[in-house]
């Protein structure tokens, strides 16, 4: 059987819709680079950060804003997701026989 470490992370119901919107292209964004950061410590050394990108309406690829998440070990990079459209939702590693959730969502009301 496998070892299972999940981390949800609550965050404001108001904001997690708004950067759902951002990245579904529904409101302008004026933000270049990093909008917003979600990090876990699942201990041992295990960690992630998942990342609300964001590309100013004004460049060549506006309203393709992202969500790039990545699993770190030691500090050092173990696997960066496929980059996502969506900040709610399970982020997943499988890694030295233990799958490892970081769960994202809006608190409830």
């Amino acid at each position: 059987m496998r070892e299972e470490k999940v981390i949800t992370h609550r965050y404001q119901r108001e904001k997690i819709f708004d950067l759902q919107k951002l990245l579904d292209g529904d409101l302008p964004n004026n933000q270049d680079n990093v909008i917003e950061t979600f990090s876990a410590n699942f201990g041992k050394g295990i960690e992630v950060d998942v990342k609300v990108v964001g590309i100013p309406d004004s460049y060549e690829l506006a309203g393709q804003s992202y969500v790039d998440a990545v699993f770190f070990h030691d500090g050092a990079e173990v696997t960066a997701l496929e980059v996502s459209e969506e900040i709610i939702g399970d982020f997943h590693l499988y890694y030295k026989g233990v799958d490892y959730t970081f769960r994202i969502l809006p608190f409830e009301e």
